[in-house]
């Protein structure tokens, strides 16, 4: 195998697509600010998932109008249930004790919440292993494409005819393209003077071809 038809062959790895955020929205009891668990009251507020802005908050109301307050829900760190209603979302900026309606309502938004954290932790482990993968792939091609170059070069310095045939047939074609014989390393001038005092290599061999009685 060549070194241009491995490199030919090095195609880059697809990316990892990265996890589904999960459609959800619905009403749940928060926690008051500066409250504890046991002796802090709830404000019923509406919750939602953003799965375009990848964001997780609530508003006072479902109006869309209505003022907002988010987080980043790649930014969720933990999603703890304590008990059939109550949980808590965890991310890097701020806290959520909330309250589900039903046990089966808690159980959604944890289990939902959760998986997504999971899978965009694999999700991004995944990408670093494609980042690496494919720096890798690009310095086997880019190695694989200078030992081409390489053994070109060196085939052409062995046997400057083997450069000449990828060089322009016309002597007078003076384009970019064409590469003198002579500017190679090794290769030989060629003259064709065919004068008596400098005979050419022609000449040099119709002498060794005559017979002995041919200079008399």
């Amino acid at each position: 195998m060549t070194a241009f038809s491995s490199a030919s062959r090095l195609q880059p790895l697809q990316p990892p697509s990265p996890p589904i955020p999960p459609a959800l929205e619905g009403y749940l009891k928060k926690l008051k600010r500066k409250t504890s668990i046991l002796s802090g009251g709830y404000n019923t507020r509406w919750f939602f998932v953003d799965t375009k802005r990848l964001e997780f908050g609530y508003s006072k109301t479902k109006a869309t109008n209505a003022s907002r307050s988010s987080i980043y829900l790649n930014d969720i760190t933990a999603v703890v249930q304590f008990d059939d209603l109550k949980f808590q979302v965890e991310s890097k900026t701020r806290n959520f004790f909330l309250c589900g309606e039903s046990k089966a309502c808690t159980s959604c938004w944890v289990q939902s919440l959760e998986e997504y954290r999971r899978n965009f932790i694999d999700y991004i482990k995944a990408r670093a292993v494609w980042e690496a993968g494919n720096a890798s792939l690009r310095m086997e091609s880019d190695a694989a494409c200078q030992a081409t170059k390489d053994g070109i070069t060196n085939q052409g310095i062995k046997n400057p005819g083997f450069i000449g045939t990828i060089t322009s047939q016309d002597c007078d074609d003076q384009s970019e393209h064409r590469i003198p014989i002579e500017s190679i390393k090794g290769g030989s001038k060629q003259f064709q003077t065919q004068d008596e005092d400098h005979p050419g290599p022609q000449s040099r061999m119709d002498q060794r071809k005559r017979p002995m009685n041919a200079w008399d």
